[in-house]
């Protein structure tokens, strides 16, 4: 059977910490020093190499979250229980878990003191098991670092000093602002509607994001009472989950942006899908277009776009798949028309030729989507009702 991977919406940013003083302790002990660290790039997650006492262990590059460790390697690990606290996802899912600080974690040749990070049970959590990970390096560890983020040679270069990276002369900054107590970047972006009516807002930029731009349903709502956007479809139903749990049955918008602006760079006909949390976000699909510099210890972004201004526009199926109860399903549907037919939670059995129905989750959520790949393919549906429904549906543009 083939194995490739329908999901192309199916979102894993990870979560929001909990306000706590705990959070960013710790230090960096390097100083005066540039260190580059290879990275694979997973279905749109950043994996390093991270070592502790000596052995080396699979991480997720995640600015978006608080550093996590596996509870499987803590025994191998010099560590300091600190105390329990709330944590949720990026679905407001919540968990109570427990608070460590790390004697000594390395990045290449950049040594981290006392860190601080949160547990969890790899073989209990779907994302740690199916990406192959023993944690999360989060932005609260690099929070007095400098990273570099080269998409083309897919490498990080952590440094304390900026003049010891390779950041090109073209590459303009600009200013990075922190709004929790995880150190989480974020930058002022320009949202272009309908009519060259203008909104802006701040938004995080979050690697451990599969996927472009996340607009905040909180945000959309404010944009909306001046019709920003002319361009939105509602729909019913779920297009992520969290590290926690599927996402629960809500309203959804997906909307057509005619310019969003990120630092000095522009993408033209960008395509987004509101999020229930509080924050817009853009994720690690924005290297595809540029290589970037997050400057936590100066407080800026270098942007080190391919073009000043790139058109991404895509054509979209009327329906978006999820998880349901572990397997391939609807997850919003977006057409009054289809939604007579389809509803959030009717399974997909097939692709064109592609069986999905049995598929391995982790295949589903790891490999190189295929969402993308047709411009036309027959869906095989089951509804609820144990009707099975074959239907041929062919993309379209939204602007269209």
């Amino acid at each position: 059977m083939k194995t490739l991977l329908l999901l192309s919406s199916i979102l894993f940013t990870l979560f929001v910490f909990s306000q706590d003083k705990y959070i960013n302790r710790g230090k960096l002990k390097s100083k005066n020093f540039v260190t580059s660290v290879p990275y694979i790039m997973k279905n749109q997650k950043i994996i390093i190499d991270v070592e502790i006492n000596g052995k080396t262990y699979k991480f997720l590059f995640d600015t978006g979250a608080p550093n996590m460790i596996a509870t499987e390697i803590l025994k191998d690990v010099e560590f300091k229980t600190l105390k329990t606290i709330n944590v949720r996802d990026v679905n407001n899912d919540k968990e109570r878990m427990q608070m460590v600080s790390i004697d000594e974690l390395k990045l290449g040749d950049a040594i981290y003191k006392k860190s601080t990070a949160i547990t969890i049970k790899k073989s209990e959590n779907m994302v740690f098991q199916c990406f192959g990970i023993d944690g999360i390096i989060g932005s609260n560890l690099i929070r007095n670092s400098i990273v570099r983020i080269d998409a083309i040679k897919k490498e990080l270069q952590f440094s304390d000093r900026l003049d010891l990276l390779d950041i090109p002369e073209f590459a303009k900054s600009a200013e990075m602002v922190f709004k929790d107590n995880q150190s989480s970047p974020f930058i002022k972006v320009h949202l272009l509607g309908n009519n060259w009516k203008r909104g802006h807002e701040y938004a995080m930029f979050d690697s451990g994001m599969g996927g472009l731009f996340d607009l905040a349903v909180g945000n959309l709502a404010v944009y909306q009472k001046d019709t920003l956007f002319s361009d939105i479809w509602s729909g019913t139903g779920s297009s992520s989950i969290g590290l926690f749990a599927e996402t629960n049955k809500q309203k959804e918008y997906r909307v057509l942006i005619p310019a969003l602006s990120i630092g000095d760079g522009h993408l033209l006909n960008l395509t987004t899908i509101s999020t229930v949390s509080k924050k817009s976000r853009f994720g690690a699909e924005i290297l595809d277009y540029c290589s970037m510099t997050l400057d936590y210890k100066n407080k800026n972004f270098y942007f080190e776009w391919k073009a000043d201004s790139m058109d991404v526009n895509e054509p979209q199926y009327d329906f978006t798949p999820t998880l349901f109860e572990g397997k391939m399903a609807v997850g919003s549907v977006w057409t009054e028309s289809l939604s007579e037919k389809l509803e959030y939670g009717d399974l997909i059995l097939k692709f064109n030729d592609i069986d999905v129905s049995n598929i391995n989750i982790c295949e589903l959520i790891t490999k190189e989507s295929i969402y993308r790949k047709w411009l036309e393919a027959e869906i095989t549906f089951k509804k609820k009702n144990g009707e099975i429904l074959k239907m041929k549906m062919r993309k379209k543009f939204l602007n269209e």
